[in-house]
């Protein structure tokens, strides 16, 4: 099935107090080619946000989505590059002891924590959380701090 075009999701997956973190394989077609990611991607026709997050994931980490447990969805985030396309934002947390394989369109997967991470302000990228070789910057951060804020969980802070 096609992607609808302007909906995607993405997962903030926690096991623990660590979360997965991808970075995507660097590509001509694909405008975030190269940067950190969250698991996601576009919803298919006929296709709930749940089911297309599940198939997501499980392209992208190689573990099988049904070991996702849903906690909440955030509002839907739109990036600052594409205002019409709608990011629907949920968490999960991943049951079981799992191991990355990643999918063809990531080169990097990690379970990482955020007491490991630094805020940061950048004149063009605005805040971007980092951790040595890594920058999370734009939607992805955005992501994250809405979902710690609802979390009640420690953020970074500049």
């Amino acid at each position: 099935m096609p992607p609808i075009g302007n909906q995607a999701v993405v997962a903030l997956v926690f096991i623990e107090e660590k979360f997965i973190l991808l970075k995507r394989r660097t590509r001509d077609d694909d405008p975030w080619s190269g940067d950190y990611c969250l698991p996601g991607g576009f919803v298919k026709i006929r296709e709930t946000l749940l089911e297309a997050t599940k198939r997501e994931f499980t392209e992208e980490t190689g573990i099988d989505g049904e070991y996702l447990e849903f906690q909440f969805s955030l509002h839907p985030l739109n990036p600052f590059s594409r205002g019409e396309l709608f990011v629907y934002p949920s968490v999960f947390k991943l049951n079981g002891n799992h191991m990355l394989i990643l999918g063809d369109e990531m080169v990097w997967g990690d379970f990482v924590s955020m007491s490991d991470f630094k805020i940061s302000t950048d004149a063009i990228k605005g805040n971007q959380l980092i951790k040595g070789e890594i920058t999370i910057w734009g939607l992805t951060q955005r992501i994250i701090r809405e979902c710690f804020k609802a979390l009640d969980l420690d953020y970074p802070r500049s």
